[in-house]
This record gives C-alpha cells, structure tokens and sequence, in this order.
C-alpha cells in the first residue's frame, strides 16, 4: 500500500476513535449522530439512514426523547433548517411514537406550539428549523438525521 494511502487510513481510524463513533457518524452529547442537509422525503432518508450503518450495527432516524438531549443536538446543528427524525402517528392518528415504540411526549418543549397540527396528512415527524417538534407530509423533502441504535 502506498505511504500516502496509509496515511489517509491512519487519519481516518484517529477521527473515528476520537469521536467514539464509526464514519459518518459523530459524538453529540453520549449518542452517534449523522446529520445531513441533503433534501429528501421521509422514506428516502429512512432508507439512507439504514444504508449508513456500518457492519454490524443499526441505525435509523434519530429518536429525540429527552429534552436536554434535544437541546445538545439543536446546538450543535450548524444548519438551522428541517430534519427528519424517527416518530410518526402513521399507525394511529394522534398516538405519536418513536421508531423504538416509546410514545413522543407532547407540548412544550418539545412541539411547536400548536403542533401537531396536520391530521392525517402529515403523520411524521420533523425537528424543524426553530428547534422544536412538527408534524410533516412524507412527501415533503428536508434535511435528516440518523443516529446509531
């Protein structure tokens, strides 16, 4: 292998072990984020966010339930826009659950005032621009973020 590639490796494997979190991913607070502002629908980044694991580990659209590690991740989101994370009340209108099937508490903190708001024509969930919990159409194209499981 060539000096230079080696090199490159040896970069890489340092990031990795200083973040504690395989490539793409990184450390935010005590859980391995990928963050992108990559336009996509909710499927889209759900399936993206599968591809991304690495060997032998799960990953999906972040699970954001608890407060304080909300507020870690929205500060350290560079780009304040939309992202996709992983709740939706697809299954049954209203009843708000995570990817995990722990229930997305409601009001502030974390909703928007007035979310949810879009009945059965927006039934997932976004982190949007303003720091707080929406209800979106999948069709809608938005950043997301995926976190290791």
């Amino acid at each position: 292998m060539k000096p230079v590639a080696l090199f490159l490796l040896a970069l890489i494997a340092v990031a990795a072990a200083q973040t504690g979190c395989p490539l793409p991913f990184e450390l935010v607070g005590d859980k391995c984020y990928h963050i992108s502002k990559t336009m996509m629908t909710r499927q889209e980044a759900e399936d993206e966010c599968t591809k991304l694991a690495p060997t032998g580990n799960t990953a999906a659209l972040a699970v954001l339930n608890d407060c304080a590690h909300q507020a870690i991740l929205w500060q350290h989101i560079t780009e304040k826009t939309n992202y996709w994370i992983g709740a939706s009340d697809e299954v049954e209108e209203g009843n708000w659950r995570w990817s995990t099937g722990d229930e997305v508490l409601h009001g502030i903190p974390f909703w928007f005032p007035g979310q949810p708001n879009g009945g059965t024509d927006e039934n997932f969930l976004s982190l949007s621009k303003n720091g707080y919990f929406a209800d979106e159409a999948g069709t809608v194209r938005q950043g997301y973020i995926c976190q290791l499981m």
